[in-house]
């Protein structure tokens, strides 16, 4: 995501990447790329630059978070421009499921995924918190 962001915003765009293990980013080398080792959850905002970003975009990370995700993307909302966007990729993890009932996995993903305990079960209640996160922060 990282390297075709960049590839997008073009020689004159600024593109910053950031992760708990950067690692694999700090593999790229691209001029309008920055690689930052930052926790969304518990380092300063103003090291990434708090309000400044026109996209913010989290990739399979709010899955890690079990009942932090909705701070997470206060403090990711927190990093956005008037106007920007928040984009959150992830899959739907609730297509991947033992279906056999026998399955000795079964009864404990049932619990876990299709009756609430993980965050984001899709529907109303879901969007409504996302909303309200939203409009709480302006």
């Amino acid at each position: 995501m990282a390297t075709w962001l960049a590839e997008q915003v073009g020689p004159t765009g600024h593109v910053v990447a950031t992760d708990l293990n950067t690692v694999y980013l700090q593999r790229i080398d691209l001029p309008n790329l920055e690689v930052v080792e930052h926790n969304i959850l518990e380092d300063s905002l103003e090291a990434l630059g708090r309000g400044s970003f026109d996209l913010v975009c989290s990739r399979l990370m709010l899955f890690h978070l079990v009942g932090r995700q909705e701070h997470a993307i206060r403090r990711m909302m927190e990093c956005l421009r008037p106007g920007a966007w928040l984009i959150d990729e992830d899959a739907d993890w609730g297509l991947a499921a033992p279906i056999d009932p026998t399955h000795r996995l079964y009864d404990s993903y049932q619990r876990s995924w299709r009756h609430g305990d993980w965050w984001t079960v899709r529907g109303p209640r879901a969007a409504c918190r996302c909303a309200r996160s939203c409009a709480s922060t302006g």
